[in-house]
């Protein structure tokens, strides 16, 4: 008789497999901003599965947030934000993820991106 593999795998931000050829990764190593903005452009169904495998926060706690964007009385964009700062503050520290939070909105405003991301497969997704 054979097993059930139960293991969850981390998909990419598209959602198909993660790979640095898809250009759907974020890497340990990115920089905050980076990292921060990958993560906003997360695509809303793997919100939950990202908060399971990737952050420390109480199973109840993500299973309530579960039940506010299927009930839409949490913006998925709210959702993705705690995410993004979770998680880069895992890598980063807790001072971190507030700059890049702040340029992401700046970015967003202007409709401009820094010029790193100018060309980069990143700019689409935001």
């Amino acid at each position: 008789m054979q097993g059930h593999d139960s293991a969850h795998f981390l998909k990419g931000l598209d959602g198909r497999k993660m790979s640095k050829t898809y250009g759907n990764t974020i890497n340990l190593t990115d920089p905050p901003n980076e990292m921060y903005g990958k993560l906003m452009s997360l695509k809303d169904e793997l919100i939950i599965d990202y908060f399971k495998l990737c952050t420390d926060l109480p199973l109840a706690e993500i299973l309530e947030m579960e039940r506010s964007l299927e009930r839409k009385e949490l913006n998925p964009r709210e959702a993705k934000a705690r995410l993004a700062k979770e998680i880069t503050t895992i890598y980063h520290g807790k001072k971190q993820p507030e700059r890049p939070r702040k340029n992401l909105k700046e970015f967003s405003k202007r409709k401009s991106y820094p010029l790193k991301f100018q060309n980069s497969k990143f700019k689409k997704r935001l």
